[in-house]
Formats: C-alpha cells, sequence, structure tokens
C-alpha cells in the first residue's frame, strides 16, 4: 500500500489508519476470497473513523493474487457499514463492494504493479 500510494507506513501503535499518503490517512483492509463461492464474507471491523479513505483489497485464497481493490471514502464508508454489536464495530462485506460505490475508485492495477514491483 505504502508503495503503491507513494506514502509511508504508520507506526504499529498508530490506531484507524495504515499508510500515510501526501496529506490522506489511509486505513487498509484485505480479505481472502474464493471466486466461486457465494459465502459471505466480510472485512474486519471499523471501531474508529479517523482516516480519509479506505482501501479494500480481495485477494484470491488459493493464489493470493490481487483480485479487486477499491478505495472509498470514510464518509462513503461509514455510510455503508453495517453495526455489528458483537464485535462492537461496523463491517462491510465483500458483496458490498461488488457493484458501483458512490466516490469509489477503482486501485486494482495500482495494486498489482506495486506488488509486482516488490517481487
Amino acid at each position: 500500500m505504502a508503495k503503491a500510494f507513494g506514502g509511508e507506513l504508520a507506526a504499529p501503535s498508530v490506531k484507524s489508519w495504515d499508510v500515510q499518503a501526501g496529506d490522506r490517512k489511509l486505513q487498509v483492509k484485505c480479505r481472502l476470497v474464493d471466486p466461486e463461492s457465494k459465502r459471505y464474507e466480510s472485512f474486519s471491523p471499523f471501531r474508529s473513523w479517523a482516516f480519509d479513505a479506505c482501501v479494500f483489497i480481495a485477494l484470491d485464497c488459493y493464489t493470493y493474487d490481487v483480485v479487486r481493490a477499491v478505495e472509498i471514502p470514510m464518509a462513503t464508508v461509514r455510510a455503508i457499514a453495517r453495526e455489528t454489536a458483537w464485535v462492537k464495530g461496523h463491517r462491510i462485506s465483500v458483496g458490498q463492494l461488488a457493484g458501483q460505490v458512490v466516490g469509489a475508485r477503482d486501485v486494482t492495477e495500482l495494486i498489482r504493479v506495486a506488488l509486482d514491483d516488490l517481487g
């Protein structure tokens, strides 16, 4: 993520965001997915909103290839996330990101290129 967005990784103790890219704080959520499965899968919960955008990355559970990566502004993430009491947070499912999401930007190729450059 840091390479893809030309940013710096946050220290491990920083909460709510993972990469500082210019003046933007980016949260990162990754999830292994089975492209053939119809199971309901969700990303780890949000417990704070102190970031500018979240980059959701779906990785193929067999190959670890990037299936899809999308950057979504925090306000939209907050609007579409569902509160889940038992995790004391808000969650977004992989399926919610399959269609059009207001303000979303597809960054799949950006992430794939950055990963290739690391290898």
